[in-house]
């Protein structure tokens, strides 16, 4: 199961609403929310089963990277799949966007690293970005989202 934020299905339970309320005066709104964008992720690369593949989604270079739970512009959760998995990002309006993953094998919510501060777990970015002593910048990670589906590919990678 995924689990995603901000809640997709409530905004479009209140757009349906306000056209069943307004009729053809909220044309313009229901235009906005069909020019968002599809992000279909495919993850790859996952070595185990255990536990969930967290993704972070970004559409600031000034919050990227900081606290998914405040930062983040959007947040999904899925299980993890020895190998790969899929998820389906419907409703992004159109911009930049950089994307953190990262494979909590142990359920904490956080990224373990070792005594030297080197990650445990896997993780990977938009653009499959690399990492020098500490993880990309945004322009690096940057992907584009139009109002078309944008397929896009991430390696999760493992120390």
């Amino acid at each position: 199961m995924t689990t995603y934020k901000p809640c997709n299905r409530m905004i479009k339970s209140i757009i349906i609403t306000l056209v069943l309320l307004a009729g053809p005066g909220i044309q313009v709104l229901i235009t906005a929310q069909e020019n968002k964008g599809r992000l279909v992720l495919e993850i790859s690369n996952l070595r185990s089963n255990s536990g969930k593949v967290l993704v972070s989604v970004y559409n600031s270079a000034d919050r990227f990277m900081k606290d998914p739970a405040q930062d983040a512009y959007a947040t999904y959760t899925t299980a993890a799949r020895n190998g790969s998995v899929s998820i389906v990002m419907d409703g992004l309006p159109e911009g930049d966007y950089g994307i953190a993953v990262m494979h909590d094998e142990n359920g904490n919510q956080k990224m373990d690293k070792n005594a030297v501060g080197i990650p445990k777990e896997g993780f990977g970015f938009s653009n499959d970005a690399k990492v020098r002593f500490g993880p990309p910048g945004f322009n690096a990670a940057r992907i584009r989202i139009g109002n078309r589906p944008v397929n896009h590919k991430i390696r999760m990678r493992y120390f």
